[in-house]
């Protein structure tokens, strides 16, 4: 189901099976055996998920709640229908609590592992330009505020070079925009490559550049 990304049954699917497990579990070995731990696990799920709306996160924390305290009022009162010894059934919970441990701090492992990577992949689209892969117009504007600003207290020189290519609406119309598109990436690689590591180059706009020297 997740191959073929259908994600809403494989939900419903590690729904029925945790509480099925837990429900089954505890009524067999009794409460004490920590089974019902596991249904805790879904919390931070609930309220991570991107595609929940704010009512749907609260009413599934809701009935998740109650089927806990269902759980508790029901089968911490009855007796298990299998009796364990008491040092089995303690290091069975303690296994049980270890292993939720382990699987919350995996799914937080993932998920601010997903959020870092998602933020970096926003950072980049918001910075710099998608053909060339140079800085873009506004992030290079911010950057000269700030050197100027540094040059400033410094008294430091501080340098730009507007740069285009020449002729190149007839590069476009002789060969083409792809073929123009790749003039503009060699010329990008060109120019940061005779540049220092402290320099700064942006793509203005069409096959204009600007290069920021401090």
């Amino acid at each position: 189901l997740l191959r073929r990304k259908r994600n809403r049954p494989v939900l419903v699917l590690a729904w029925v099976e945790v509480i099925g497990h837990a429900a089954l579990a505890v009524r067999s070995l009794g409460w004490d055996s920590g089974f019902h731990y596991y249904l805790l696990i879904f919390i931070p799920l609930i309220f991570v998920s991107t595609t929940r709306r704010p009512g749907s996160k609260i009413a599934l924390a809701g009935l998740l709640g109650l089927i806990y305290v269902g759980m508790n009022a029901f089968m911490g009162s009855v007796p298990p229908l299998d009796v364990v010894n008491p040092r089995i059934l303690a290091v069975l919970r303690y296994v049980n609590i270890a292993a939720c441990f382990v699987s919350l701090g995996y799914l937080s492992y993932i998920y601010s592992r997903t959020v870092g990577e998602a933020e970096r992949r926003l950072r980049v689209m918001a910075t710099t330009d998608s053909l060339t892969g140079l800085y873009n117009r506004r992030h290079i504007v911010g950057i000269a505020e700030y050197e100027k600003m540094r040059r400033r207290r410094s008294n430091r020189p501080l340098s730009f070079i507007m740069a285009d290519i020449d002729d190149f609406k007839t590069v476009n119309d002789r060969y083409g925009h792809e073929i123009g598109d790749q003039t503009l990436i060699l010329v990008s690689h060109l120019i940061r490559d005779v540049l220092r590591e402290q320099d700064s180059v942006a793509r203005w706009g069409g096959e204009e550049f600007l290069v920021l020297l401090p």
